[in-house]
């Protein structure tokens, strides 16, 4: 593992061993001796290829009420890292659209030549540990944290695994003024078709064995969400919008039966927020190290499965057969 990786597997995790994890709920904030060791090595230089898209990205500043934003600006702003180059929100929340069903989609950008030592990539994990801790107060089923970019990421960015559009479009909730970013896209690295692949086969698991509660269930629908997009993305070799993939989708490929996901996005909207009590706040304790305890996550609501008939998921997997089909046939074409 690259020294950029397991800095970025820690900040993201707290963790890069399974035997950490384990050993986070014992001891909070838990660090192996193997972090102080790498956190020193230094950051090789990001390989450069003569096929590379270069542009500058410098999102706009985040203008909304959302209290959630408002609390972990404040954890940031009283943190004061140097090695916090940029924090991010995307999505919903960027755009004030919040629903009931919204996660927080955060981004956080670090410069790991500040990174100095062990002690102080240690506080910048507790203060994203703690900054992810009020996102469940904005989704009490939010299954991912904040996604961390080192500034050599930028240098060969992973664009099919995380469009850059996302950054573009996303707002700055800290600092109060940024600079630019200049971003390298090396084309001949990006494989768009393999983000498609890989979200197929998720659902289809899924699909294989239903999701017996809430939190798998949410997970399911966040990903035949994003069915449209990616496929496109795979199609057209290129990352694709969310927001506009639903339409095109349906006006390019006509002959696709779109209602599942329709439905989904029907339901979306319909959501209703469950309460983080003491038992949820368990649930994802446990979770995040590793062990998931379905008797503490929250079950199913009957409105919900009345949608769902005997025949639903396997309805799932074979539009995911379709979409797949399509593509190879588009493909070959």
């Amino acid at each position: 593992m690259k020294a950029e990786d397991f800095i970025r597997l820690y900040l993201e995790k707290g963790s890069v061993k399974k035997a950490d994890r384990a050993i986070s709920l014992i001891i909070k904030n838990y660090t192996s001796r193997d972090i102080e060791e790498r956190v020193l090595q230094s950051i090789p230089s990001a390989s450069r290829t003569n096929h590379i898209f270069t542009t500058t990205i410098q999102p706009e500043i985040y203008t909304g009420k959302n209290p959630v934003v408002k609390d972990i600006v404040s954890r940031f702003s009283e943190a004061k890292s140097a090695a916090i180059v940029m924090v991010l929100v995307h999505g919903s929340i960027s755009t004030s659209e919040e629903i009931n069903y919204s996660d927080f989609d955060g981004i956080i950008l670090i410069d790991e030549s500040k990174l100095t030592g062990a002690g102080e990539l240690q506080q910048l994990r507790k203060l994203i540990a703690g900054t992810e801790q009020l996102m469940f107060r904005q989704d009490a089923l939010q299954h991912h944290g904040w996604k961390v970019f080192l500034r050599n990421d930028f240098s060969d960015y992973p664009d099919a695994e995380f469009p850059l559009e996302l950054l573009r479009t996303g707002k700055i909730i800290y600092p109060a003024q940024a600079s630019p970013i200049k971003v390298n896209i090396v084309n001949t690295h990006q494989h768009y078709k393999n983000s498609f692949d890989s979200i197929l086969q998720s659902i289809k698991k899924k699909c294989r064995k239903p999701p017996s509660d809430l939190f798998k269930f949410k997970i399911l629908c966040s990903e035949i969400m994003l069915l449209p997009a990616l496929f496109l993305q795979a199609m057209h070799n290129k990352t694709h919008s969310k927001k506009e993939s639903f339409d095109h989708l349906k006006s390019q490929f006509p002959t696709i039966k779109t209602e599942l996901i329709d439905q989904v996005s029907t339901l979306r909207h319909q959501w209703k927020q469950p309460e983080f009590n003491f038992t949820l706040s368990a649930f994802h304790t446990f979770r995040k190290s590793g062990i998931y305890l379905e008797a503490l996550a929250p079950a199913i609501p009957e409105e919900i499965r009345k949608e769902l008939n005997p025949d639903w998921y396997g309805r799932v997997s074979l539009l995911c057969d379709h979409l797949e089909d399509a593509l190879s046939k588009n493909q070959k074409g």
